[in-house]
């Protein structure tokens, strides 16, 4: 319950402290609503308590949080006197909601606790793969473009991820082009958002593999975690490319870093499947 901060017998301390507003604020976006928030961001306003981007980061998260997030990029027609631009912080957000949803293919409906024909058309179209996704991925960069915000790493990968799921081979090329073009930081969590939409694309998947590797080998070594490198082992043990597998594990020698179990069996599966491969050839 928000208590009507102009019965405060305090007026003064309550248009002062603005520490306090914002610290309210952080509290709605986390536990409260979005009908919290806009009655909570009007008594600030009443009280000429100073706009900072925490105010729209606020509503970025209710609205990620409440399962809008492509309605947080209308956030400008809220304060239309400051003119909001959504930061990569606030983008990442919204597109990680977003990808959230992203099922794989050949998912079956369970229609168990489905009241109507309505719940199961909503049921199907969040399973059917991953044009719904993409379509809405596809509405945050065009926001993007549009408001000419330089992409980080972080949005390049859900793009990259988006349209792996997709199996779209050449945008995700053209992509990995404009990062390397750009030369765009790309951390370790980034590069294995990459790697797990990369992992369905079916035909020529390997040149896309091959592509972000030469990439961070030569220029984010940092992006090259344990968990990475074991899930390029693995991506190349399933194209039976035993000798990048094995590229890919003498870098955890050469970078410091120590293998682990499931490193180890990723490597594993890439030699036998090498071995299959040379038996039936």
């Amino acid at each position: 319950m928000i208590v009507d901060p102009l019965r405060s017998t305090d007026f003064d301390t309550c248009h002062s402290d603005n520490e306090t507003w914002y610290t309210i604020l952080d509290g709605i976006a986390n536990e409260g609503t979005i009908e919290e928030a806009i009655v909570f961001s009007g008594f600030m306003k009443q009280l000429n308590v100073p706009v900072t981007p925490a105010l729209f980061n606020t509503f970025v998260k209710l609205y990620c949080r409440h399962g809008q997030p492509l309605a947080a990029l209308n956030i400008a027609q809220m304060f239309p006197e400051h003119e909001p631009k959504l930061t990569n912080d606030n983008l990442h957000l919204i597109l990680s909601t977003i990808m959230a949803d992203m099922q794989p293919y050949g998912e079956k409906v369970n229609s168990v606790d489905l009241k109507s024909a309505t719940e199961m058309y909503n049921r199907i179209e969040s399973i059917t793969g991953p044009a719904p996704t993409v379509a809405r991925v596809l509405a945050v960069w065009e926001y993007i473009k549009g408001q000419g915000i330089m992409a980080d790493g972080r949005i390049y990968a859900h793009l990259i991820a988006a349209h792996g799921y997709e199996r779209n081979r050449d945008r995700v090329l053209a992509l990995l082009g404009e990062v390397i073009e750009h030369g765009i930081t790309i951390s370790a969590d980034s590069a294995l958002t990459m790697l797990n939409g990369i992992e369905h694309i079916q035909r020529g998947g390997e040149e896309v593999l091959d592509t972000l590797f030469q990439h961070l080998s030569e220029k984010e070594t940092a992006a090259l975690s344990q968990e990475v490198l074991t899930k390029f082992i693995e991506l190349y043990s399933k194209l039976n490319r035993l000798d990048k597998a094995k590229h890919c594990w003498g870098l955890f020698t050469v970078l410091g870093k120590a293998p682990y179990r499931a490193s180890y069996q990723a490597m594993l599966d890439a030699y036998i499947a090498s071995k299959c491969r040379s038996y039936y050839t």
